[in-house]
């Protein structure tokens, strides 16, 4: 371990930033994707459509419509959540309801705040 250690480059100061910033940051589930999925099924578009094509257009809506955060120092940027240690949920996937958070093992605020988003008709 020690000679593993020995080998490891020490971090410049934009790695150490963006380290503390993740490290630092609270666990969130981020409901935007369900939100933007279930606008999309709302809004009756692929009513009549065969479900690969349905599946198709509402990912095509939600890449059309997801906020994609590039925070300072970033030079790789893709999309997990709408920011540091958001987890966001996957209701194309898979489905939870807002009972479904009850069981889920987050801190309490966490599957509270997850539980909201899901009760505003996610």
């Amino acid at each position: 371990m020690a000679k593993r250690r020995s080998a490891v480059r020490p971090m410049n100061s934009r790695i150490a930033k963006l380290r503390e910033e993740s490290v630092g940051a609270e666990v969130k589930i981020s409901s935007e994707r369900a939100r933007l999925v279930t606008e999309f099924y709302k809004s009756g578009m692929a009513d009549g459509k065969s479900e690969p094509v349905r599946r198709a257009m509402a990912f095509k809506y939600l890449m059309e419509r997801v906020s994609l955060p590039i925070e300072d120092g970033q030079l790789i940027v893709g999309l997990r959540g709408t920011g540091p240690q958001e987890v966001p949920t996957y209701p194309e996937i898979c489905t939870h309801g807002p009972r479904r958070f009850k069981g889920l093992r987050y801190k309490g605020k966490h599957a509270l705040q997850g539980r909201r988003g899901y009760q505003k008709g996610i």
